[in-house]
């Protein structure tokens, strides 16, 4: 049941969002219409929204402009799904070339721009920007997602999180507030050793948090310790996010806080693309907001199929991506969930496979740390980080052209002070990095046991 600040805070939000010049609220209720549309009108309204961007960037965005051109389409030759095949695919080299202007609209204003970089979740970080628009309907769609969970804003959640503030050495106020009014509380996922997740077991059963959000592999790490100590904890929500959630990893989760877990598939160019449901089966994709191709051979994949996940975001007017390679593998899934909602699905993800790393102390550290570490860099095009043993880290790196040795130093300097001075750091360029054999790739490979013990 929500608590009296939950249900305040949720009728006084709308009258915030429109004093301020924001339709967030006005989005979220649109969301939670359309989601239970028929799936031949979200394919509707999905392909009006694409076809506005197409025209949009097509006029507006040289970079897209000429991509059309050496393509021999206009817009106006994109009549169906399958012929959105004829348009190359869009790369972070693409962006990266771009950012400077070419890849930005020229009809809109400075202010609508928001620069973000991704944490590069597949060992490619990348700086772009984000429409402030685009930014409102994110929020809109993800507490939709939210909501599946039986969450409702202003409910108390607690995030294992990366703890930006902890790489940048000091939370902004804006942050604090934020988290105040929002009541969340963020526990770092970079410090997870056996007195800390003690501490956090505290704050679990203290704050009593209707929500937990947290990067797979920490959620798994305590998990495993909350088995070892034979604890369990009550939350009424589990939201697994950034890393692949295997069934039995999500099983343990499941026992250990003695509620649902659900899995979200996320990335910080378009937030969340698509998230479980209460009937626990596949993962509804956000249609109204992105569409997404499973691509294999240049052809859209069948039901049960795996191939490349390729995003084209409908609110993004200020940088269009157009099928975008965002570097993961799915499995594509017909019909309907028996939720009733008529939003296409998407049965499983394959690609972001994180190790969990052991400082020089025994500290435990999600691989998450290094594309957050690594997401400002603009000189650095991707990376693989693998310890074979404690106290020993070897970073293979592909260079860019805007490669900083000054900026690499610093990086490092936060590297040593999360893992021991005495942990030796071995930087390694290269040419590439390979995926694994089985397709996935790896930018974290630990060969080092958990070890719970003091």
């Amino acid at each position: 049941m929500s608590s009296l600040y939950s249900k305040t805070l949720r009728s006084i939000l709308p009258y915030v969002h429109s004093m301020t010049g924001k339709k967030s609220s006005r989005f979220l209720k649109e969301l939670e219409r359309s989601q239970w549309q028929g799936p031949e009108e979200i394919k509707r309204l999905q392909w009006k929204r694409l076809k506005a961007m197409l025209d949009h960037a097509y006029q507006n965005v040289p970079f897209y402009h000429r991509r059309f051109k050496e393509s021999g389409l206009k817009p106006s030759d994109i009549t169906i799904p399958s012929d959105m095949l004829k348009l190359p695919i869009l790369t972070k080299g693409d962006i990266r070339r771009g950012l400077g202007g070419d890849i930005r609209a020229k009809n809109l204003r400075e202010d609508r721009f928001v620069r973000n970089s991704t944490g590069g979740s597949t060992g490619e970080p990348l700086v772009f920007f984000n429409d402030k628009i685009q930014m409102q309907y994110r929020w809109a769609s993800t507490n939709r997602n939210l909501r599946w969970t039986s969450y409702n804003i202003g409910d108390k959640i607690v995030k294992i999180w990366s703890a930006t503030q902890d790489l940048a050495r000091s939370a902004t106020l804006e942050s604090r507030l934020g988290n105040f009014f929002w009541r969340r509380r963020v526990l770092s996922a970079y410090h997870m050793d056996k007195k800390t997740m003690e501490e956090y077991l505290e704050i679990l059963e203290e704050y009593q948090p209707h929500l937990v959000v947290g990067y797979s592999s920490a959620l798994v790490l305590l998990s495993k310790y909350m088995k070892h100590e034979g604890v369990e904890e009550d939350v009424g929500a589990v939201i697994s996010t950034a890393e692949t959630l295997f069934p039995h990893h999500k099983d343990l989760i499941a026992d250990r806080f003695n509620c649902e877990v659900f899995n979200r598939y996320g990335s910080r160019e378009f937030s969340t693309l698509a998230h479980e449901c209460e009937a626990h089966s596949d993962l509804h994709m956000n249609a109204e907001n992105l569409f997404i191709e499973i691509v294999r051979d240049d052809e859209h994949v069948v039901s049960g199929e795996l191939g490349e996940i390729i995003v084209t975001d409908l609110h993004n007017f200020c940088m269009p991506f157009i099928r975008y390679s965002i570097g993961d593998m799915g499995v594509a899934a017909d019909g309907t969930c028996s939720c009733g909602r008529g939003l296409p699905l998407i049965e499983k993800i394959e690609g972001r496979i994180h190790s969990v790393l052991v400082t020089e102390s025994g500290k435990f550290v999600p691989g998450e740390f290094f594309p957050h570490l690594f997401k400002d860099a603009e000189g650095i095009k991707k990376f693989q980080v693998v310890q074979e043993k404690k106290r020993s880290l070897l970073i293979r790196m592909v260079k860019g052209e805007a490669y900083s040795q000054e900026e690499m130093d610093k990086m490092l300097k936060i590297v040593e002070r999360y893992f021991g001075e005495n942990t030796e750091i071995a930087v390694e360029f290269v040419d590439e990095i390979p995926e694994s054999e089985s397709g996935k790739y790896h930018f974290t490979i630990s060969k080092v046991p958990l070890d719970f013990r003091e």
